[in-house]
């Protein structure tokens, strides 16, 4: 990934939208939406807020990337100047794999769900598109960063982008709690049940390490032990793959690791 005061190539990232299949599914496809009960796709955007929507997601990827490096360079252990852009360069194009490209491509799927063969499609879609799209001298770049950072969660880049995906998913199961002037989704309990039971156990053990996502936990702290309380009393409702919405033994899991936590 070395290339001399590496920037974003937003010029040829953008050349995404000149396709008219990839562009409508950017700007249609609904993240969390087995989640989606009896709201339109805009009501559920509402209620829940940007992080859902295929085309804003990015954005709200970038502006955690940023925090977290903000708060990493004040750390022992700060990013170099090309770290730091290509955790943002991935921040914006990790999820192109999930975009449907011929028989390939998923949409998006909840962690649990999501599995190696997932992975390894969402890997040929992503070249396939970068094929179409991106100027051959920004491609290598942006392929090494998918494969080395949005893509390996033991690389350096990786975990820490791991990191900044799973504070995404934890701000927006606050977001389905919180609602949006007195209203929720009607499944708040499921995807916030889901996000808790999947997340607070890794997000422990990267408060260990980045100072970020301890401050983000402890900032919300108080919210997250009135939920591991609240949600196990609501109903567990079958989300709308017909799979129940979360698995309460796991649930139970991250709230005894939550209730031991030094947060």
């Amino acid at each position: 990934m070395h290339r001399i005061e590496q920037d974003i190539p937003y010029q040829s990232i953008n050349q995404i939208f000149f396709e008219p299949d990839l562009r409508y599914q950017l700007t249609s496809n609904i993240r969390y939406d087995r989640y989606r009960i009896s709201e339109t796709p805009q009501q559920f955007v509402n209620l829940l807020g940007p992080d859902v929507r295929f085309v804003t997601h990015p954005g709200v990827t970038y502006n955690i990337a940023k925090k977290f490096i903000e708060a990493q360079n004040k750390s022992s252990n700060p990013l170099t100047h090309d770290e730091k852009f290509a955790l943002l360069t991935a921040s914006i194009v990790h999820d192109w794999g999930e975009l449907k490209l011929g028989e390939l491509g998923h949409g998006d799927k909840t962690f649990e769900v999501h599995d190696d063969v997932d992975v390894n499609n969402e890997r040929i879609v992503f070249e396939r598109i970068t094929d179409r799209v991106i100027d051959l001298s920004d491609k290598d770049f942006i392929r090494d960063v998918y494969n080395n950072i949005a893509q390996d969660k033991d690389s350096r880049l990786g975990k820490m982008f791991n990191a900044i995906e799973r504070i995404g998913y934890l701000q927006t199961a606050l977001n389905s709690f919180r609602g949006e002037k007195g209203k929720r989704i009607k499944n708040w309990v499921g995807l916030t049940g889901n996000v808790l039971s999947n997340q607070i156990i890794l997000l422990l053990e990267y408060a260990e390490e980045y100072p970020y996502v301890r401050t983000v936990l402890k900032e919300n702290k108080s919210v997250i032990s009135d939920l591991f309380n609240i949600i196990p009393k609501k109903r567990n409702l079958i989300a709308r793959d017909g799979v129940i919405s979360y698995k309460r033994s796991k649930f139970r899991e991250n709230k005894r690791a939550w209730k031991l936590s030094t947060i």
